[in-house]
């Protein structure tokens, strides 16, 4: 590990290292998009389409770019 808390609770996003990174990011990526799907559902319109695309993608660039320097970083 390089620098970041790998146990433990930490409120603070940027204190993680890549491995807790990329959870929290799947986790609030999944939750998201369900809350995302609810509203979509309750007043379909085209701004929320507009809105769901950037939502979509850059959470995955985000996950794609943590699990990439976790993948990196030196076994303990």
């Amino acid at each position: 590990m390089t620098g970041g808390i790998d146990r433990g609770p930490c409120l603070s996003y940027f204190r993680l290292s890549y491995r807790r990174k990329l959870i929290r990011t799947l986790w609030v990526t999944l939750l998201g998009l369900a809350v995302f799907g609810l509203l979509a559902l309750a007043k379909p319109s085209t701004p929320t389409l507009q809105l769901f695309i950037p939502c979509v993608v850059m959470p995955v660039l985000q996950a794609g770019y943590n699990w990439f320097r976790w993948s990196r970083e030196p076994s303990p």
